[in-house]
């Protein structure tokens, strides 16, 4: 692995043993094979793209019968906090969305915290992003329809990597889509509504992952709290969907970031959704229908 660019942070016997905890429990971790099996996509594979942060594994999927088309692409990163890592759950989920939406999907396997902290994963999908716009015609891929989208904290890595593009001049993508993600890290997790929400996730659990993935002096940047971000920068962001959940700690956060991208003119499609939790998307509860038909809509808009 290259130099690292965040800093280190040394775990006492207490912390690594609550990181286990939250890798090994929670949601989605493990799925039955009929689960797994549940959608079919025409072929799929691995590869590892090389980024200042080192090799980054991504799992690639393309949908039945699309072998001899020219696809959008649509670049997936997974939620968990920055800690939990890839799971089952996301596999189901991009099976899902390659198949029903027709279009070639990415899904970026970054190293979670605390092995790499902030801005490791942002630059690692920023490079996975900038990779693929560079090489995405030698797999027949629409280079010019590359949409990039996530959940919780990978809703905050694809808002903090456009943003960076836009910034650094760099491709942006045609489209970001946002799932209930935290785009305000600056502000304390205690003064925002519903921080007691979650029993599953408590304030302190909260702050706890905040402090694997990231230093305090960070947590104001605007890529990583792109709620933040100057109207000059915001003004150039890509058409965006955002879905979040009344009674989530993100949720207003998210309102007022769906809220300034339209007032600079930026085309948003945002949902407020009244009956469902955190996590509702890619676990497949509560109002998930509604917000996976939002998601196909809009990455079936990439073929118009």
């Amino acid at each position: 692995m290259s130099e690292k660019i965040w800093k280190e942070i040394s775990l006492t016997a207490e912390e690594q043993k609550l990181v286990d905890e939250i890798r090994l429990g929670g949601a989605g971790r493990s799925l039955p094979q009929e689960m797994l099996n549940q959608y079919h996509v025409g072929k799929e594979w691995d590869m590892e793209v090389e980024t200042r942060v080192g090799k980054t594994l991504v799992h690639m999927y393309w949908p039945e019968g699309g072998e001899e088309k020219k696809l959008p692409l649509f670049i997936n990163f997974h939620g968990g906090g920055f800690l939990k890592g890839r799971r089952d759950q996301d596999i189901v989920f991009c099976c899902n969305i390659c198949s029903k939406a027709g279009v070639a999907l990415a899904d970026v396997d970054y190293i979670p915290a605390p092995a790499m902290r902030y801005p490791g994963q942002l630059y690692a999908g920023f490079d996975v992003l900038q990779y693929m716009a560079e090489h995405g015609e030698e797999w027949n891929i629409n280079v010019d329809k590359i949409a990039v989208g996530g959940h919780s904290a990978g809703g905050s890595l694809t808002a903090g990597l456009v943003l960076k593009a836009i910034q650094e001049k760099k491709f942006v993508p045609a489209l970001q889509i946002i799932d209930y993600a935290p785009v305000d890290m600056a502000e304390p997790t205690l003064s925002k509504r519903n921080c007691d929400s979650n029993p599953k996730i408590p304030v302190w659990k909260m702050e706890f992952y905040n402090k694997m993935y990231m230093e305090p002096e960070d947590m104001k940047d605007i890529f990583a709290s792109p709620l933040l971000a100057p109207d000059e920068l915001l003004s150039k962001e890509p058409p965006t969907v955002v879905m979040y959940c009344d009674s989530d700690v993100f949720c207003d956060e998210d309102a007022a970031f769906a809220d300034r991208l339209m007032k600079l003119g930026v085309p948003v499609y945002a949902k407020r959704f009244m009956n469902s939790a955190h996590g509702f998307l890619i676990q497949r509860r509560d109002e998930y229908e509604t917000g996976e038909k939002m998601l196909v809509q809009a990455l079936r808009s990439l073929f118009l």
